[in-house]
């Protein structure tokens, strides 16, 4: 079971679990470079700027379909989208799978290496266990992912810091890759990384086996794509879109981290269908 909060030192690497103490996978994140793709001339660009409220909360959930705590997080941050989309709220989710849960007899669909590796990046710099579920806060704060309330309390409390970094966001499309094209209003901070995701709302599965055998998951803003470069004033890059992905349920998240991990600023914009 994912359930309980024993703490306990896995066998991989030292590796510490809030949840199920088992072994997980700990490696350094890989840096990713731009690309610069080859498009058509009769695209159309979906533009976002930033928001205006001068505040942004980003909130990352670290999450499997093979951990049996997951699906209650997996609801909340559901929620958080829905009503982000719905009132309009600078309040940016995205739902990592991580696959370190994969050798239990699920291999989570979604999961990827990366994301567990990057999860790590957030253990070794916030000085907190690993686990799932669990969420990041802006960078600055990790909880489990299921305690709606703290969940909501952090959130508003980013709300009310106002950000150090405004970026604006032009994609547009081509049959396989977004052209996603960024620029900030002003010089970005000093060894600033720009992230961008691909994200996807609406997405269920069916788990046949392991701890959520039998039942149905259903997820919101699941990361397909995950890029990283160093921010500079501005630029283009390529962010690759799997072809399962329906594009009118995607959209891309771009958030500004300092060395520090703390997010400074963020934008969404939705993905135009080819």
């Amino acid at each position: 079971m994912c359930t309980g909060f024993i703490i306990a030192l896995c066998t991989c690497n030292g590796l510490r679990s809030s949840f199920c103490g088992r072994d997980c996978p700990q490696h350094p994140v890989p840096g990713v470079v731009d690309g610069r793709p080859s498009i058509r001339a009769d695209w159309q660009p979906s533009t976002a700027p930033a928001p205006d409220s001068g505040a942004v909360a980003v909130v990352e959930l670290f999450t499997s379909e093979g951990c049996s705590s997951c699906p209650p997080a997996d609801r909340l941050l559901r929620s958080l989208v829905e009503t982000a989309r719905a009132d309009d709220r600078p309040v940016y989710a995205l739902s990592f799978h991580v696959d370190y849960w994969n050798r239990l007899g699920w291999k989570d669909p979604y999961s990827k290496s990366a994301f567990s590796r990057y999860q790590q990046r957030y253990s070794r710099r916030l000085g907190v266990d690993t686990y799932t579920p669990q969420i990041v806060v802006n960078g600055q704060q990790a909880m489990i992912g299921s305690r709606a309330g703290q969940v909501r309390s952090a959130i508003e409390g980013a709300l009310d810091e106002p950000t150090r970094a405004t970026v604006d966001l032009t994609i547009k499309t081509t049959e396989e890759d977004l052209v996603v094209a960024y620029q900030f209003a002003d010089v970005p901070p000093e060894n600033a990384t720009l992230r961008l995701a691909v994200v996807e709302r609406g997405l269920s599965q069916r788990v046949t086996r392991g701890e959520n055998a039998g039942r149905t998951l259903h997820h919101a803003n699941v990361v397909r794509t995950f890029k990283t470069i160093r921010a500079r004033d501005g630029g283009t890059l390529s962010l690759p879109v799997p072809d399962e992905v329906d594009r009118s349920q995607a959209s891309v998240i771009c958030y500004v981290q300092t060395p520090s991990m703390d997010v400074i600023g963020a934008t969404r914009v939705e993905v135009p269908e080819t």
